[in-house]
């Protein structure tokens, strides 16, 4: 924008039109001419001026009508003169209020432009902050959708108790990918300390991490039940500053709890090298990730315990027969692929019935009791302890002869007659007798196998009892 006038030149050409008409009227005398021209130059020079203005064009007028005086003096035509003098006012007219008016369309045009030019700005920071919001909430989408596939991937994780935990490790990363590893720690039953379980590096670690039961950050967040946001570890006023000092480089933690049913059952912890590298929103998504990792964790704690059920006797907890009888149908048929031996020992305690009339059943029970106690001390790698049935038990020895399943039955029985059992009237001795058989020798099938044991079995019971018999 300029001060500038710009209906200046219109002046100058309506002045330069009139000079014109005079100079015709003028053209045949030389004196009348010359005498107009000095002022008509000065008029010139006026409106020719860049500082021209108001003042400016005023001056040039009165210039053009001086120098109209003479020509009209010197041939008496007073009307000539009063006709110059008008067209000049006219034009003066003409040109103040173009000036006024242009003056107006100015400031008028100043206006609109300042508040275009606001409007524009406006405009600038509403799409600058459209832009940054619609960022955020492509972030936010893209979050929520990883959020979507840790929890099916969490969901299909229903009987593997460590394959659910690295899951847990490794889908807490894709939600919050500028974290560098993620830890998983479980609460161990009795001693109710923490025990890491699963370790996630988003690149080639740096080192193992040594403090298998957490530092003083997991420890805060365990005893407190809270998650915990540490922006920089050097900074947090909460902790000292040689909480940090570790075997690897950290900047930023959170830890969350796996809280279910009011019990903490773990913490899920991320970290990173960098500071301030975790916002409140991170925490809020890893809160969102524990809160499904522990109702995961619980399923699959959930789902093995009915299986252990479903397979294991609530008093001995041992196997139970039907599942003894499919364990026994696989190694035959391991044994036959790979023409190795098998072999079974079944096993029943002498005179129980009288134990039980004499000093009630729970007496009856803690005899059964110790007597899976002492099968699990005489055990062996590839062994399947069951209650067959009763005060039955049996064994099952994958890759085991016919000599090696005796030396260890006579193992169990020598084992079981030493022992001396306080029951509630006083001390008792318990034996027992076992019988054997062998794949291929004494049967190629399950039946044929179990009917052998079962009668070298009471073969024992009828020499004496406490004894192994095995032909």
């Amino acid at each position: 924008m300029t001060d500038q006038p710009r209906v200046a030149p219109a002046a100058k050409w309506v002045a330069l039109l009139l000079l014109a008409a005079s100079l015709h009227f003028l053209s045949s005398r030389i004196l009348d001419l010359f005498f107009f021209l000095i002022p008509l130059a000065a008029a010139v020079l006026v409106l020719a001026s860049t500082a021209s203005g108001p003042v400016g064009n005023a001056v040039a007028l009165l210039l053009l009508g001086v120098g109209m005086i003479h020509p009209a003096l010197t041939l008496g035509r007073w009307d000539l003169l009063v006709l110059w003098w008008g067209a000049l006012a006219g034009a003066g007219l003409l040109i103040v209020w173009g000036q006024a008016r242009l003056k107006t369309l100015e400031l008028a045009s100043q206006d609109r432009y300042e508040e275009t030019l606001e409007t524009v700005n406006a405009l600038e920071e509403s799409v600058g902050h459209l832009e940054l919001s619609g960022k955020l909430l492509r972030k936010r989408l893209q979050r929520y959708a990883a959020l979507r596939v840790v929890m099916d991937a969490l969901g299909a994780q229903a009987s593997s108790l460590d394959g659910l935990l690295t899951s847990v490790a490794r889908q807490s990363l894709s939600v919050l990918d500028h974290a560098d590893v993620s830890m998983v720690y479980l609460v161990e039953i009795p001693h109710h300390d923490l025990a890491l379980r699963a370790v996630f590096w988003k690149s080639e670690p740096p080192g193992t991490i040594k403090r298998k039961t957490g530092d003083l950050y997991d420890q805060w967040a365990f005893r407190q039940g809270q998650p915990l946001l540490v922006r920089d570890v050097t900074k947090d006023f909460r902790f000292p500053r040689e909480a940090a000092e570790g075997e690897r480089l950290t900047g930023a933690i959170l830890i969350v709890p796996l809280i279910s049913a009011q019990r903490v059952l773990g913490l899920l912890r991320v970290e990173s090298s960098a500071p301030d590298a975790f916002t409140p929103e991170d925490l809020r998504l890893l809160d969102i990730v524990a809160d499904v990792s522990a109702m995961a964790v619980e399923n699959v704690r959930l789902y093995q315990r009915t299986a252990e059920l479903a397979v294991t006797d609530d008093l001995t907890g041992l196997a139970v027969h039907r599942y003894f009888h499919e364990r026994l149908e696989e190694e035959l048929a391991r044994a036959r692929l790979r023409n190795q031996p098998a072999s079974v020992l079944l096993i029943d305690l002498d005179r129980f019935k009288c134990y039980n009339d004499t000093y009630g059943h729970p007496a009856g029970d803690k005899l059964l009791r110790t007597m899976a106690q002492t099968l699990r001390q005489c055990h062996s790698s590839g062994e399947l302890l069951a209650r067959y049935g009763g005060e039955e038990f049996a064994v099952l020895l994958s890759g085991v002869d016919m000599a090696e399943a005796i030396r260890h039955a006579e193992l169990i029985r020598a084992t079981i007659e030493a022992k001396e059992i306080v029951l509630r009237q006083g001390k008792a001795k318990l034996t027992v007798s076992i019988g054997v058989a062998t794949f291929p020798q004494d049967g190629i099938h399950r039946e044929r196998l179990l009917e052998t044991a079962d009668r070298r079995l009471y073969q024992a019971k009828e020499r004496g009892r406490n004894q192994v018999c095995f032909g």
